[in-house]
């Protein structure tokens, strides 16, 4: 643990925080080495313990000093928690979940996935990055196959936006670091024919890096809830 000394008026009193400072360094080190390999104007990057909540890192780049401020706002936010976006496939992980809990489907079962980049299912056009032919189901997410995960996904309908929101999308973490965005995913009565492929991959849905730490943290121990705690 850090601690933080923190002057209020006359007395000082001691600010402790979650932050270990040996994973805060790695995590930011990490972080722009990997901005500099695929010349990123910004990223983020988060370290959580699934079990506890404690959020161990928390960082964002560009950042700013304190102590010498160039007067550019934008540097001055957490982007981990005020920056919302449509994450993409790793929402895949979050489809399986309620597909498998409301039992649409079993890991082993087999799923056409066409065999081809891209397809049209009820009349929506769909592409994946690897063509895969007809497999288990848990390979469907771990080749990341769009076709697959937007078939089985079929199979929930609206129930897929409860087992988003049971997660924690669409609403803030409640973490005490200010300009937290809640996010947002589009509701069933708003939905297109093509709402349902969308969500299924992570289209009409956003999210802060923090949400979706914690949904993975609720997978990763169990399917326990957790505050994320600083």
């Amino acid at each position: 643990f850090n601690k933080h000394m923190m002057d209020f008026g006359h007395q000082s009193k001691p600010l402790i925080t979650t932050i270990d400072s040996d994973l805060q360094f790695l995590a930011q080190d990490a972080l722009a080495q990997t901005m500099e390999k695929y010349n990123a104007k910004e990223g983020a990057a988060l370290i959580l313990d699934p079990q506890t909540g404690e959020i161990l890192a928390l960082t964002n780049l560009p950042s700013f000093d304190p102590h010498n401020f160039d007067g550019n706002l934008a540097h001055t936010k957490n982007t981990c928690v005020t920056e919302c976006y449509e994450l993409g496939s790793v929402f895949k992980i979050c489809a399986a979940l309620a597909a498998i809990d409301e039992k649409v489907v079993t890991p082993d079962e087999l799923i056409d996935c066409k065999n081809t980049r891209s397809t049209y299912i009820d009349g929506r056009k769909i592409n994946t990055v690897i063509p895969s032919g007809i497999i288990p189901f848990e390979e469907v997410i771990a080749q990341s196959n769009n076709i697959g995960i937007a078939q089985v996904a079929q199979r929930l309908g609206p129930k897929l936006y409860d087992h988003y929101a049971r997660l924690g999308f669409g609403k803030k973490t409640g973490i005490p670091v200010p300009g937290e965005n809640k996010g947002f995913i589009n509701p069933p009565k708003n939905w297109s024919k093509q709402s349902i492929i969308s969500l299924s991959y992570g289209y009409e849905v956003s999210a802060n890096l923090l949400q979706l730490g914690r949904a993975f943290s609720i997978i990763a121990n169990g399917g326990y809830w957790i505050d994320p705690i600083l």
